[in-house]
């Protein structure tokens, strides 16, 4: 497994902006300098652009990496701009720390297997005290046992939600890059009968979190809906990966999430405004790799595969997940916006369950 996939996957925590082979991912820090180009990152070893933030270069294996936009020596600044750049400080040596944890994660990935064809083998470990510190930190976050989840976590610390934040996506990532490797884990364990809606509200909590704030989108729900279904635990990728996605290419702040009930079935949508969805990208979004025309026009880095794994566990659960793209007749930037719809069907059928009291 590349660094460019394990950082894709959210498995890799990357708190400073980098760039592998000419792909940009943001910092948890801080972001790309707005006035930096890829001229910047041009150099060799560590070095400063002309806007005065330092570059390093780093090869592990046969990528290079490049830590990009930090401030190793506020003081090479006027006095009156640090103030402005003061987030960007960051010590050389935290960067290496960094470089050498990111070393050792390939080292693992690299190292032949004899006996388990899973290279997250290794990880396991790792992977169960993730699960164990997650467990934690929702006790934590549930002190009135009388409210929801949505209602304890808004009355939360800000350190609090971090820590809860941060261990659900650790989890999360682990449970993705296992499905990667291994599709048929998407059906690992036994069905349970869940709360559709608290799922995917809780999702939603997460992503604005940890992602849809800092983008300045708004994810709404029109519900709720008190329904329980026999779902694995893997099912919470599904629309994890869509709220993702709409996330990253919604041209508006608002993302709406919807739930249309009839006698036969529910309707899972959600819905948001972007680039059209063309016919022939409707049947190939979901291939490994694939990305839209678009994405690229659009700046936005990726590598095609969480919609991939979306569909690996909606096949693991007999669902489709359905696309459309309607036209909304203006655009954004030159480009014609569409509003995008992502939808699965529940059949309320023999396992359906009738809502509990």
């Amino acid at each position: 497994m590349t660094i460019k996939e394990s950082i894709l996957t959210g498995a890799v925590y990357t708190p400073w902006p980098v760039s592998i082979d000419g792909i940009n991912w943001p910092g948890a820090r801080f972001n790309f300098y707005s006035l930096c180009t890829d001229d910047c990152k041009r150099g060799s070893g560590r070095f400063r652009c002309k806007h005065g933030l330092t570059y390093s270069q780093h090869q592990i294996g046969n990528e290079q990496l490049t830590v990009c936009g930090y401030i190793d020596d506020i003081r090479s600044f006027p006095i009156e701009q640090r103030d402005k750049f003061s987030k960007r400080i960051v010590r050389e040596a935290h960067v290496f720390e960094w470089i050498e944890k990111i070393k050792k994660l390939k080292a693992v990935f690299s190292t032949p297997k004899t006996s388990d064809s899973n290279p997250l083998g290794a990880l396991h470990e790792i992977n169960r005290w993730a699960s164990q510190i997650n467990t934690i930190a929702q006790r934590m976050v549930m002190k009135n046992k009388e409210d929801d989840f949505s209602s304890n976590f808004d009355a939360a610390s800000r350190d609090m939600k971090s820590l809860y934040k941060a261990s659900t996506m650790l989890v999360d990532a682990f449970d993705f890059l296992n499905i990667y490797y291994n599709p048929s884990s998407a059906a690992f364990g036994k069905k349970r009968s869940v709360e559709l809606y608290k799922i995917v509200d809780k999702i939603k909590i997460i992503l604005m979190e940890a992602e849809g704030a800092a983008q300045n989108k708004k994810i709404t729900i029109n519900g709720p809906l008190h329904r329980y279904f026999d779902l694995y635990e893997s099912f919470k990728i599904i629309p994890f990966c869509i709220l993702q996605n709409a996330i990253k290419y919604s041209f508006e702040n608002e993302i709406t999430i919807g739930f249309v009930t009839n006698s036969r079935d529910v309707d899972l949508s959600i819905e948001s405004s972007g680039p059209q969805i063309t016919d022939e990208e409707k049947t190939r979004i979901f291939e490994k790799g694939y990305r839209g025309a678009r994405s690229r026009e659009m700046h936005h880095e990726g590598l095609g595969i969480g919609l991939y794994i979306a569909k690996i566990v909606a096949d693991a659960h007999d669902l489709e997940i359905k696309v459309r793209s309607t036209p909304k007749n203006y655009q954004r930037s030159g480009i014609p916006v569409f509003q995008n719809t992502f939808s699965i069907k529940f059949s309320l059928d023999s396992n359906f369950q009738r809502p509990r009291r």
